[in-house]
């Protein structure tokens, strides 16, 4: 009996022993720790939680802690509290708000425990808090800086990418997003080379490397938005630093109304009134106005390419220029197009800035049909707009009836002089007349002009008059006749 009561002496004092080395724990403790029961009634506060929330023993012993929750979320916290008690873990760590006794708000971290006897019973709740106040509040900072961020990343007038080293983008702005016809998503899961002429690609990762080796770059380029559309813009592009890797930022800016207005200065020297993104058609038995049209625009720096079914040493007695000849041909070669789709295709991937003179659309025509014909020109029209094109089409009208010519002239422009009319049709025939003679050293005299196109005197002086007014003939005494031969302005429209 006296060795019964030693043992339970002995296991009362061991148990003691615990509970003053628990004790001793909770009061030295770092963190917020409370014991409660089943009805949430606090019965235990330790001395840190009462420095953090201001409470003595008296003002919260006794108390349940549901009463130092605030209001807005009390209802939740009750629901908090009845889960944890029923047994369910998935809010046995969780975070609320805290009232102190200053009427402050503290954030809490809490981890929940039940504390069990022998028999599994439950018989109180222990729950240990950390204030994440200041986390909170950086995070909440961190949150705002972010919304003023997402706003004046997405309200900015220009376009705005965040790309890797390979061109693959990370983030786009609304403004990208509304310009290239994207989604933002679909823009995040695109790279600059899907926003970039095909022409330009390999000068996309050269570009990169610059950025790389300088941090910053500042150049021209084009996007190409959903439709197909080209957009001149202006990049400032650096380097940025997110999540400790590193990022190109680049800021895209519109410069399509810049652009128009460079060219516009430009065009104001040229003699004719023409504008990207339109087919021209004239009337004429040979290019001869549209030719000094495609000479005209060469002039400001265009990329220029003439397609015809003349043969390239054929076409350079009218014109030894600087440009890309295309032959129409029916068999496969080098610098060959052998059908309507071939054409199209390379005409689709020409760039902005780029004149073509199309000869000899009879030609395609009688290979063809009108029908398919009349398809590719409407097609070519489509292209001429999306790229940025001017394309200029001579049209015989003795080959054409006017039916035919008015189906191919619809919504196409006609090349106009920027001052002045062109030239009419009896007037460029005399031209090409005394071209003819003067080339074989001969100058023709009215009487020749008169004889050659079955017309009177009088109407011979009338247009002879013309064409000097305008600076395209002179006129000189040879014996008893007077005489014409070309200027230069006149040589010009047929030698370029």
């Amino acid at each position: 009996m006296i060795s019964d009561n030693k043992a339970i002496k002995k296991k009362e004092g061991i148990v003691s022993h615990k509970k003053e080395f628990l004790e001793s724990i909770i009061e030295t403790a770092n963190a917020i720790i409370l014991t409660w029961d089943n009805d949430t009634t606090i019965t235990s506060f330790n001395t840190y939680g009462k420095k953090i929330l201001g409470y003595s023993n008296e003002d919260i012993i006794g108390k349940k802690w549901l009463e130092f929750i605030p209001p807005d979320i009390k209802k939740y916290m009750t629901n908090v509290s009845e889960k944890i008690v029923s047994g369910e873990d998935l809010y046995w760590d969780h975070e609320n708000t805290w009232l102190c006794k200053d009427g402050s708000i503290k954030y809490i971290l809490w981890r929940n425990s039940p504390i069990k006897d022998e028999s599994g019973n439950t018989i109180f709740y222990i729950s240990v808090g950390v204030d994440i106040t200041e986390r909170k509040k950086t995070e909440e900072l961190l949150i705002e800086a972010e919304k003023k961020f997402r706003t004046l990343f997405d309200s900015a007038n220009d376009a705005i990418f965040i790309h890797d080293f390979h061109g693959k983008f990370l983030e786009v702005n609304e403004t990208a997003s509304q310009r290239l016809g994207y989604t933002k998503d679909e823009l995040r899961s695109m790279s600059v080379d899907d926003i970039e002429p095909q022409e330009y690609h390999n000068y996309i990762l050269k570009r990169i490397q610059k950025i790389n080796e300088n941090k910053s770059l500042f150049y021209e380029t084009t996007h190409i938005n959903k439709s197909g559309k080209r957009i001149p813009v202006e990049l400032s592009s650096r380097i940025i630093e997110l999540d400790k890797k590193s990022y190109i930022l680049c800021i895209a800016r519109d410069i399509t109304d810049r652009k128009k207005a460079e060219d516009e200065m430009k065009r104001q020297l040229m003699k004719f009134r023409l504008e990207d993104g339109n087919i021209y058609t004239v009337r004429e038995i040979a290019p001869t106005i549209s030719l000094e049209a495609f000479k005209d625009i060469q002039k400001i720096g265009y990329e220029s390419v003439i397609i015809s079914r003349t043969t390239e040493k054929e076409f350079q007695k009218y014109f030894n220029g600087n440009y890309k000849y295309l032959w129409l041909h029916e068999e496969e070669h080098d610098e060959k197009l052998s059908n309507l789709r071939k054409i199209e295709k390379y005409i689709g991937n020409l760039t902005r800035k780029t004149v073509i003179l199309l000869d000899r659309i009879d030609y395609l025509i009688t290979k063809y049909s009108f029908k398919e014909t009349l398809n590719f020109f409407q097609n070519i029209r489509d292209l001429a707009y999306l790229n940025d094109l001017i394309i200029l089409v001579p049209i015989d009208p003795q080959l054409l009836s006017e039916k035919e010519l008015k189906f191919l002239e619809k919504d196409t422009k006609e090349i106009e002089l920027r001052y002045g009319k062109t030239l009419s049709e009896d007037l460029l025939e005399i031209l090409r007349y005394v071209y003819t003679k003067n080339k074989s050293g001969y100058k023709p005299s009215f009487s020749d002009i008169g004889i050659e196109f079955n017309i009177t005197r009088p109407t011979i002086k009338k247009r002879i008059d013309k064409l000097i007014e305008t600076n395209y003939l002179n006129i000189s005494i040879s014996g008893r006749n007077k005489v014409v031969e070309l200027t230069h302005k006149g040589r010009d429209l047929f030698l370029g």
